[in-house]
């Protein structure tokens, strides 16, 4: 269970799901929509790792990902042609 692959998976990636699709718009709902967007600049978007949220992803970022990912498990992941 220490293993990277489970670590990741049933670790930070449920913790990401959590926090972006249940806490946040949890939040917005008890807190109202400017409150929640206030919590968020003060708490949230002063963490670089969060900025993608309330900003996007440039085409550049985006390729990066996009090299890194093909480049890891080669050009079959994901593409249909």
């Amino acid at each position: 269970m220490s293993g990277p692959d489970y670590a990741w998976w049933h670790g930070i990636y449920e913790v990401a799901k959590s926090f972006y699709m249940e806490f946040i718009p949890e939040l917005k709902k008890v807190a109202g929509e400017q409150m929640a967007n206030e919590l968020m600049e003060k708490y949230v978007y002063t963490q670089p790792g969060h900025l993608w949220l309330k900003e996007g992803m440039t085409k550049e970022q985006l390729q990066k990902i996009e090299e890194f990912y093909r480049s890891r498990y080669g050009e079959q992941s994901g593409d249909k042609k």
